[in-house]
C-alpha cells in the first residue's frame, strides 16, 4: 500500500496577493448596488456575490421597478452607488433602461454595468454611447465582478476618468478587440 502525504505551503507572494485583495475588497463594504434582472436565479447569484464583500444589494425584477427604486432613492442616504443591469429583459431592455437613467439628471451620475450573455461585435462603442461604464459577460465570475467594481470605484475617484469597455487580455495575449465572445467573464446569453 502506498502512503500519500500532503502538505500546504503558503509563500510570501501568495500571502501578499491575498492581503492586497482583502484590503481592496474593504472598499466595497456598504456599497449600495441595484441588481436589475428578470431572472430570479441570476439576481440571487449576484446578491450573494455582493454580500460576500459586505455590499448592500437591492433587486429589481424589471426596468420599470429599477427606475422606481433609483428615483425614490435619488438624493437620499439610500442613493445607489451603481447598478448592474441585465440586457435582455421583457418590455424594456437594458439599453433602453440606461437611456432612461441617463436622461434623468437625478440619476445620470449612477454608474451602470451591463450584464450580457451574448456580446456582439461593436458592443463596446454602442454600450458606451448608451451610458454604460462597462459590461460583463454571463455567467459572471465572482473575481471578475469584484475586479470590475474595484476598477469602477477607483475610476470614479479620479477626475475625468472612465472605464475601458475593452476587456483585458488574459495571460499577456494581444489585447482583445470588441468581438463576440470576448467580453469580460464567459458564457452565452
Amino acid at each position: 500500500m502506498t502512503k500519500v502525504e500532503r502538505f500546504t505551503a503558503e509563500f510570501a507572494v501568495v500571502a501578499e496577493a491575498k492581503r492586497v485583495v482583502e484590503e481592496s475588497v474593504e472598499v466595497l463594504e456598504g456599497l449600495r448596488v441595484l441588481v436589475v434582472d428578470d431572472n430570479a436565479i441570476d439576481r440571487q447569484v449576484l446578491r450573494e456575490m455582493l454580500r460576500t464583500w459586505q455590499c448592500r444589494p437591492e433587486e429589481a425584477t424589471d426596468a420599470w421597478e429599477a427606475l422606481e427604486k433609483l428615483r425614490s432613492a435619488a438624493g437620499t442616504v439610500k442613493e445607489f452607488d451603481l447598478a448592474l443591469i441585465d440586457f435582455q429583459m421583457p418590455e424594456m431592455d437594458g439599453g433602453q433602461l440606461a437611456g432612461e437613467i441617463k436622461k434623468d439628471p437625478r440619476l445620470a451620475q449612477v454608474p451602470l454595468l451591463l450584464l450580457t450573455a451574448m456580446p456582439q461585435h461593436g458592443d463596446a462603442a454602442r454600450l458606451m454611447r448608451l451610458g454604460f461604464a462597462a459590461y460583463l459577460t454571463k455567467p459572471i465570475r465572482q473575481a471578475v465582478l469584484r475586479d470590475e467594481l474595484l476598477k469602477l470605484l477607483g475610476t470614479r475617484t479620479k477626475p475625468g476618468g472612465h472605464l475601458s469597455l475593452v476587456p483585458p487580455s488574459p495571460k499577456g495575449e494581444a489585447p482583445a478587440t470588441d468581438t463576440p465572445g470576448r467580453g469580460k467573464g464567459q458564457g452565452s446569453r
